[in-house]
């Protein structure tokens, strides 16, 4: 999943290193997939907020975060105890079991891919028809 749509780059332009590229955002046009590095960067970003570094909190330990937009205050993980599909959000409570299953998931936003997306320079671009050159032209 980490080598999809070019796989998932850090956006040049942000110092702190946090945000994938936009053309990242491809499982919806909300969330962008973490490489193996983001994903190791959130999780331990989840830690601190959720546990203050602690082993065990509100964050588990066996939940992976495989999915953020653009700040980190939503995001998906998957729980590594059932194999289904969780979500975070800003001011609100962790959810478990939003998505059965990883396969759930990416099965809801591919008909969302269907209806809504499309493709330029090789790459899925949600609601494509409402984009101008311009627009098109700061993706890659």
């Amino acid at each position: 999943m980490l080598q999809m749509n070019n796989g998932v780059q850090v956006d040049p332009n942000d110092p702190d290193g946090m945000r994938p590229r936009r053309s990242g955002e491809f499982v919806s046009d909300f969330y962008s997939i973490l490489s193996t590095h983001l994903l190791v960067r959130v999780n331990e970003h989840m830690n601190a907020v959720y546990n203050g570094g602690e082993q065990d909190g509100e964050w588990k330990r066996h939940w992976v975060p495989f999915a953020v937009e653009s700040d980190w205050l939503y995001g998906l993980f998957i729980d590594g105890a059932t194999g289904a599909v969780g979500k975070w959000s800003d001011g609100g409570p962790i959810e478990e079991d939003v998505y059965p299953s990883l396969s759930a998931y990416l099965e809801e936003s591919f008909r969302l891919m269907q209806s809504r997306a499309g493709i330029y320079n090789e790459m899925i671009v949600w609601d494509i028809d409402d984009l101008d050159q311009e627009d098109l032209d700061q993706l890659t």
